[in-house]
C-alpha cells in the first residue's frame, strides 16, 4: 500500500512517533497490516477501522488518500485530501476558509507539514483529473507558505508547468 510509519513498534508502546505526529499503537497496528494485505477490500477496512480509532490523525489521512490515489481513485483521494487538509489547518489554528499564516515557524510540527505535503498531494491529484488551473491555484499557495520548498513541490510543480 505504500504506508511508511517512521520508527518504533506498534506492540511495544502507548504511540508511534512519525511524520504525522504520534500514532496510537493500535492504529498503526491496523495501518500497518492495510500495508501488508494483499486483499484490496480488507485493506480499505482496516484503513477505515484505523480512521474510526483516530479520526483526526494525519497518518489515517495518509494511509487513506495513498490508498485511493495509488489505485486511481482520484475523486475518493480529493475527498481524503481535502479532509486531511481541513484537519491539519483546524490543528495548526487557522480556518481552512481563511489564509493560512504567512509562514510556518521552525521546525515544522507535525500540522503544519502535514497540511503542506496534503498541498502538494491535491495538486498532484487535480493534476492527474486535468485540472491544471486548480492545481496550480493550490501550488501558488504551496509557494507561500513553503518558499524554501522544504516539502519538495518542485516535481509537481514542473509537471504543473509542462501543462500549461
Amino acid at each position: 500500500m505504500g504506508l511508511d510509519l517512521e520508527d518504533g513498534d506498534p506492540a511495544g508502546g502507548e504511540s508511534i512517533p512519525g511524520y504525522c505526529g504520534d500514532l496510537p499503537a493500535a492504529t498503526a497496528a491496523l495501518l500497518q497490516e492495510a500495508a501488508a494485505c494483499d486483499d484490496e477490500r480488507r485493506a480499505e477496512f482496516l484503513i477505515l477501522r484505523a480512521h474510526h480509532q483516530s479520526p483526526f490523525h494525519f497518518a489515517v489521512y495518509l494511509a487513506l488518500y495513498k490508498f485511493h490515489f495509488y489505485r486511481q481513485h482520484f475523486e475518493a483521494a480529493e475527498q481524503w485530501m481535502r479532509a486531511g487538509l481541513a484537519a491539519s489547518a483546524q490543528a495548526a489554528g487557522f480556518p481552512l476558509d481563511a489564509p493560512a499564516p504567512a509562514r510556518f515557524a521552525e521546525p515544522l510540527a507535525a500540522a503544519p507539514r502535514f497540511y503542506l505535503f496534503s498541498l502538494k498531494a491535491l495538486a498532484f491529484t487535480l493534476l492527474r483529473q486535468q485540472r491544471p488551473e486548480e492545481a496550480r491555484a493550490y501550488l501558488d499557495q504551496l509557494q507561500r507558505l513553503d518558499p524554501e520548498d522544504r516539502i519538495g513541490a518542485g516535481p509537481v510543480r514542473a509537471v504543473a508547468a509542462a501543462t500549461a
